[in-house]
């Protein structure tokens, strides 16, 4: 029924997966050095830009995509929460962050873990959806412990 996408053991549907969170975590990523003035954006915005045009040019190997996407979806994943955690830890508050956002977001990365035992077995997509699944928990936590906590104004 999945039709593979290299000589790998990577399907379509994991490398996919794989690759669109990679990219929702790098623009994250961006987006979070964007609104705190990061002294690197010029830095991020270029080489997420880079990216996509080599993406788009299609000179980057679906091998190396692949691998690639892989191996950096993890820090990617860990960049982008750890900053939400952080702030909802210091504000005792959740803020403006949507319940069900978050909970859209555990649902999936547990629900990829399942999948990715299933089609690959492949331990670095796993580690990455389990990091993300910890992560996503965290934030839920969050949720429950400041549910009726109001947004402290420093």
């Amino acid at each position: 029924m999945w039709s593979s996408v290299s000589k790998t053991s990577f399907l379509s549907t994991s490398w996919g997966h794989t690759t669109s969170n990679l990219e929702l975590g790098v623009w994250d990523c961006f987006a979070l050095c964007m609104l705190h003035g990061c002294q690197h954006q010029p830095i991020v915005y270029h080489s997420y830009m880079g990216y996509i045009g080599a993406l788009l040019a299609g000179l980057i190997p679906v091998a190396v995509l692949s691998l690639g996407m892989t191996y950096v979806q993890i820090p990617a994943s860990i960049l982008a929460r750890i900053p939400q955690i952080q702030t909802n830890f210091k504000a005792k508050s959740t803020g403006q962050l949507s319940f069900l956002t978050a909970l859209m977001g555990l649902g999936g990365s547990v629900a990829r873990i399942g999948t990715t035992l299933k089609e690959t077995g492949d331990t670095i997509i796993l580690t990455a959806f389990s990091i993300a699944s910890v992560l996503n928990l965290i934030i839920m936590i969050q949720f429950l412990m400041y549910w009726n906590n109001k947004t402290r104004k420093d």
